[in-house]
């Protein structure tokens, strides 16, 4: 609730919204979405260090090493699978930290009533991770509506439908005063469910990047213990090493 009021309170003071009259400066962005450009931001350097993590494995583990273990030595399998494990760690957070920036965006639609019953009759069967998270973020939604949207409907399903009978009475609008009459709610409406929809993607992404810090967790640790194998597997001491005897002759003869 805090974090709504602060983000709020610093819209207002960056004259970029009040509540009442939602008017946007050009080009002006609020609170939460430069809250949201950082943590997006935080994720591409996520992705950069992972990818620079799989580059550093190519260089450093030094593959070229495995063909030197014989084929019946139990090195030889342990050094392959720890390598593979390692990269399927590395790939594993490339695909984790994308799917937090390629995720689908969230509009009033999200939050209608028809996508609130199909997430509550998901709810009983097998409901998907993203509909727990759209349900989670609904919640945030109207527990801060009065920081939101309140001054312009009761619930995001209401404010759906005063959008869309604002912005049809617009086109329907009998003559110019109806018709700016028309314009200034749908302006006031947009307000509020521009406020709504940024905090709605801002906590879905908090949500996502707190569940990628996790798998990020277990995953460099799979990557660092993978490493440490291969290091070892690829690496036998020299008692493990055959015993390469040669044979010469000092070229003196018999006497």
């Amino acid at each position: 609730m805090s974090t709504v009021v602060n983000a709020v309170a610093r819209c207002r003071h960056l004259g970029v919204v009040g509540v009442g009259t939602p008017e946007v400066e050009p080009g002006a962005k609020l609170g939460f979405s430069m809250q949201l450009d950082a943590l997006r931001s935080t994720v591409k350097w996520l992705v950069a260090a992972a990818a620079g993590v799989a580059a550093v494995m190519v260089g450093g583990l030094q593959l070229s090493s495995v063909g030197h273990l014989s084929p019946s030595s139990w090195r030889l399998y342990v050094a392959l699978a720890a390598t593979g494990s390692g990269f399927m760690a590395v790939g594993y957070i490339l695909r984790e930290a994308t799917a937090v920036l390629t995720r689908e965006w969230l509009t009033l639609a999200s939050f209608s009533d028809d996508a609130a019953a199909a997430v509550l009759g998901a709810a009983a069967g097998a409901e998907t991770r993203r509909q727990h998270d759209v349900q989670q973020v609904r919640e945030k939604l109207e527990d801060s509506r009065h920081e939101l949207f309140g001054y312009a409907a009761a619930s995001l399903p209401q404010l759906h439908a005063s959008l869309r009978r604002a912005e049809e009475g617009i086109m329907s609008a009998p003559d110019a005063d109806a018709a700016a009459d028309a314009r200034a709610e749908a302006t006031r409406l947009r307000g509020a469910a521009r406020d709504a929809v940024e905090y709605a993607n801002y906590c879905l992404t908090v949500i996502s990047f707190r569940r990628l810090r996790g798998r990020i967790a277990w995953a460099s640790v799979v990557a660092a213990v993978s490493v440490a194998f291969f290091a070892y597997s690829a690496n036998p001491p020299a008692t493990d090493r055959p015993t390469q005897v040669q044979v010469g002759f000092t070229g003196r003869g018999t006497q």
